[in-house]
């Protein structure tokens, strides 16, 4: 009797632990499993930058609509209906329902979104971005839909999201939102090329690309008088200062870490030169104060850097370095460049784009909305940032409030740009000693400032002054 009680004991025990095992088991298994962190969100990639967006921007299915309530549920899934006509390229809205049930609805839209599907990004998508407010006039209307490719994008989506809103004076509370289309090269054949901003008048003829000239005697002699005035800024070179050595140490800076003081001195210098034209075109959100902005700059790195063939175009076939200037909202943040309290601007070095590609929040307006335009486009140019109160590359909390090229940054282009370094543009790079050989300047002099970065910060040849005017006023 006694064994069989030890053997029942025994049954008892395995049973119990097995059971233990066993949920251990699919507790394991589970754990195993590949599970979505994010909840309802996905992870994508951009340019190396991971991004996550909701799921039910992939899909085109109904978007969980939002806990503020507007019309009943038929009024938006059974009366209002949305017809894409491929062959127009139009969204025909038709509304089949009681009027009375749009009462309490404050605004309608269809929000335009593009999601890439590559890695690569060169922010002309930003151009396919917007949200378009509508009314139903005699309960239908049909909204026309453009969408932009350049040379340099490959293929996305782009979801069309409709959006209904309620609210008082001043508030807009979403209460209602679905998909209702998705668009892609295989499905969709309108594509327009992106076209960069321009005013006659505003860029001078030698600025452009390939100005139009009026076919009248007058016209080409207007032309010839500008061509000789705008050249004859490249000739002044020679009138600026020798390169020196406390310039050259400061393109050996830059900032060591974001939002500190703290200068990083590489111990040798490599400045890729360029060599290829640059032709710049402003997209998006831009303003006439934009490019009336850049003549001035373009005038004036015309004498800092001559060798540097610098111009403008409305054709994307022709740009090299796009500049794009799109309002960072938390939504676009969220789906773009996470640049919500984070950034104002950057640049992409990139070569495809061939000089990169900018971006600007055009939410700024006025000398600091200049004064991102100026950094980045010094960034294109090959300049680093640096800690120099004067300079427009600055990241010191005590910098001035400059929107254009300072005496610091002009003595670092001309030095970067200096037609005398011609002769090495065939390893690609400017070494510290190209500058040495090339300017007969003292090694231990340069490696003097290095130890000492912040006193390159004061010079301010007299030399220079007409840039300074030339930028803030055109003359």
């Amino acid at each position: 009797m006694g064994i069989v009680k030890r053997q029942l004991a025994l049954l008892i025990w395995v049973f119990i632990w097995s059971g233990f095992a066993i949920d251990q088991l699919i507790l394991t298994f589970e754990h195993l499993q590949p599970r979505n962190i994010y909840g309802d969100k996905v992870m994508i990639e951009r340019n190396g930058v991971k991004f996550l967006i909701d799921k039910d921007l992939s899909s085109n299915q109904k978007i969980e609509n939002p806990p503020v309530s507007c019309g009943k549920k038929d009024t938006w899934e059974k009366d209002l209906t949305f017809q894409f006509d491929f062959e127009t390229s139009e969204m025909k809205v038709v509304f089949t329902g009681n009027a009375e049930d749009l009462k309490g609805v404050k605004r309608l839209s269809l929000k335009q979104n593009p999601v890439s599907i590559s890695w690569k990004q060169s922010g002309f998508d930003y151009l396919n971005y917007r949200t378009i407010n509508f009314e139903l006039d005699n309960n239908n209307i049909k909204i026309p839909i453009s969408i932009s490719r350049s040379k340099y994008e490959s293929p996305y989506f782009v979801e069309f999201i409709f959006e209904a809103y309620t609210g008082g004076v001043g508030r807009d509370l979403l209460c209602y939102k679905s998909n209702v289309l998705s668009l892609n090269s295989a499905n969709y054949t309108h594509y327009v090329p992106p076209k960069a901003f321009f005013i006659d008048g505003v860029l001078s003829d030698p600025h452009i690309k390939y100005p139009v000239i009026g076919k009248e005697f007058l016209d080409e002699l207007r032309y010839i008088d500008e061509f000789m005035e705008k050249n004859s800024y490249n000739y002044l070179h020679p009138t600026l200062p020798p390169v020196e050595e406390s310039t050259v140490a400061l393109l050996h800076a830059d900032n060591g870490h974001f939002l500190t003081t703290e200068w990083l001195v590489s111990k040798s210098l490599y400045i890729e030169k360029i060599t290829n034209e640059i032709v710049i075109g402003l997209y998006g959100d831009v303003l006439q104060s934009d490019l009336e902005h850049l003549e001035r700059l373009l005038t004036a790195i015309r004498v800092v850097a001559p060798t540097v063939k610098i111009s403008y175009s409305e054709n994307d076939r022709y740009v090299t370095l796009p500049i794009h200037f799109a309002k960072c909202t938390k939504e676009f943040s969220d789906m773009f460049n996470d640049c919500y309290d984070n950034a104002a601007g950057y640049f992409h070095p990139d070569s495809d784009p061939e000089h990169g590609w900018i971006w600007v929040d055009s939410k700024h307006v006025g000398d600091f909305r200049l004064s991102i335009l100026t950094h980045e486009l010094g960034h294109a140019l090959g300049l680093n940032h640096n800690f120099c109160q004067s300079s427009v590359m600055s990241y010191s909390k005590f910098s001035d409030d400059n929107i254009y090229f300072e005496h610091i940054d002009l003595m670092m282009l001309h030095a970067i740009h200096h037609p005398d370094l011609q002769d090495i543009v065939w390893k690609g790079f400017i070494s510290t000693n190209d500058y040495v050989d090339q300017f007969e300047l003292d090694r231990d002099k340069i490696e003097e400032y290095k130890e000492d970065i912040a006193t390159t910060c004061h010079k301010k040849p007299s030399e220079y002054d007409f840039l300074i005017d030339l930028q803030t006023r055109g003359y």
